[in-house]
């Protein structure tokens, strides 16, 4: 019997597609090019042709990053923002240079991976729209004859990634390039369903922006409610480093904390958001406002198939909109599985990290993760209802004086760790519950509408999948 890893093909396929490696034949590959051959709707080619529906290209490579912002610079996002709800970035781009305006993305165009993790698309919406995008994402730019939440339905299928990943070569670091994407076969549904699947797609791309613009004004209500000053207009005592070579900043300790001696807990940008915090007039520790909080230890992932199992977040998994390998582990082998699900209300702290990355990142479990398993690497809060509104926990937990106050706990160079107790005794403001009130519906709707938006996409994926998995050509 032949492993479900091995696939016979007839030399056709090796003529046709001019590869000897692996990858364009595997079972997947190999069964998303017959799903699409075989289907009984027309095809065309993405970006091939005078009547391509798409133009594929990417930027070339040039030095362009700058260390921070300035007049002259602007922020430039990664591959890994990509699929992220709310990124945020470090890099900057030098607006001077000649090419600049190739690494501006516009609306309702389908940003691609080309390398790493290979294919993961998302459809540029107001979000996104107006900024700038690596060069290690492919542009597809739709020209108006396919709706463009259609070629981006097809791009994020499963029949679509599949597609691309057959496309990838290099042995160390996939890669996959603009012509590649460009010689994709697109079947043409039926033009009542293409529009049916963009509008879908465009709906859920809208909920999306709303549920930004609602977790901004929360963060706006946030600092206005408790008279707390935006950080960046803050004078934080930070010396003159102007000189210093090497990304080396020096400042002054004001004190010792916890027998703490990493210089990151002293750094003046992070004890300014807690001194101002401390000197609200209503303050109380975070510990005196949950009813529980804890973490999980570290587990044994035995991995099966999704009906077999239950999701498994890891810690940067619950800041993205789409994971692109969904891991699933045994609902019966693993021991105490229900200490590993998450509930409606909780409040999750990523814990481990990179500084910068996701570590010190806060998330809810509303209409999203509620009984799926996370990881050892978020903490779990349960607000106490009677003293703090869960949405407003996590607004002020999300605003920049609880980041900087989560983060001045971490702990270790290579892997920081965020410990539970430190975690307790970060200060937090508390207004009336009013206002408390007002910022957690903005909050929670915020996170309904995003919930929303995930299920909409899937659906408008799954009615292209299932159109052409239900209209095959019958063999014979």
């Amino acid at each position: 019997m032949l492993s479900k890893n091995i696939n016979i093909v007839s030399s056709d396929w090796l003529e046709k597609l001019g590869r000897l490696d692996a990858p364009p034949f595997c079972s997947e590959s190999f069964l998303n090019r017959q799903l699409i051959s075989n289907s009984t709707f027309p095809k065309i080619q993405l970006g091939r042709g005078e009547n391509a529906p798409a133009k594929c290209w990417m930027p070339g490579r040039e030095q362009k990053y700058v260390e921070s912002k300035t007049d002259h610079s602007m922020e430039i996002f990664s591959p890994s923002d990509l699929q992220k709800y709310q990124p945020k970035v470090n890099k900057y781009i030098n607006k001077n240079i000649k090419s600049f305006q190739d690494y501006v993305v516009h609306k309702n165009w389908v940003l691609i991976t080309r390398s790493g993790t290979i294919g993961l698309a998302r459809l540029v919406d107001d979000n996104l729209a107006d900024k700038c995008f690596s060069d290690d994402l492919i542009r597809v730019v739709p020209n108006g004859i396919l709706p463009p939440g259609y070629l981006y339905a097809f791009l994020a299928s499963s029949i679509g990634q599949g597609l691309l990943r057959a496309s990838t070569f290099g042995s160390v670091v996939p890669h996959v390039y603009p012509e590649h994407v460009a010689d994709l076969s697109i079947p043409l549904l039926p033009t009542t369903i293409q529009n049916k699947i963009h509008e879908l797609i465009i709906k859920a791309s809208i909920l999306l922006v709303d549920a930004n613009i609602q977790l901004d004004k929360a963060n706006s209500l946030v600092h206005s409610v408790n008279n707390l000053p935006y950080l960046d207009h803050v004078n934080t005592g930070l010396l003159d480093d102007s000189n210093v070579t090497g990304g080396v900043r020096a400042f002054i300790a004001d004190g010792i904390s916890n027998h703490q001696l990493l210089a990151d807990r002293y750094d003046p940008n992070l004890m300014a958001a807690e001194k101002i915090v401390k000197m609200h007039k209503n303050t109380l520790r975070l510990g005196d406002l949950v009813a529980s909080a804890f973490g999980v230890p570290l587990f044994k992932h035995i991995y099966v198939e999704a009906d077999q199992g239950i999701p498994l977040f890891g810690s940067a998994d619950l800041f993205k909109i789409k994971i692109s390998e969904q891991k699933f582990i045994s609902k019966t082998e693993t021991k105490a599985i229900s200490k590993y699900l998450v509930k409606n209300g909780w409040i999750l702290i990523a814990s481990s990290g990179s500084i910068g990355g996701v570590i010190g990142r806060t998330t809810i479990v509303h209409h999203n993760f509620e009984n799926i398993a996370v990881s050892n690497h978020a903490i779990r809060i349960i607000a106490d209802n009677n003293r703090i509104f869960p949405g407003y926990l996590l607004a002020y937990l999300s605003s920049e004086y609880g980041y900087r106050s989560i983060i001045r706990t971490a702990f270790g160079s290579s892997v920081p760790e965020i410990h539970l107790g430190d975690v307790m005794d970060i200060p937090i403001p508390i207004p009336s519950r009013d206002n408390q009130n007002k910022i957690s519906e903005l909050v929670l709707s915020a996170y309904t509408k995003r919930s929303e938006a995930v299920d909409m996409e899937s659906k408008a994926i799954s009615i292209f999948e299932d159109e052409i998995k239900s209209n095959q050509r019958l063999k014979g």
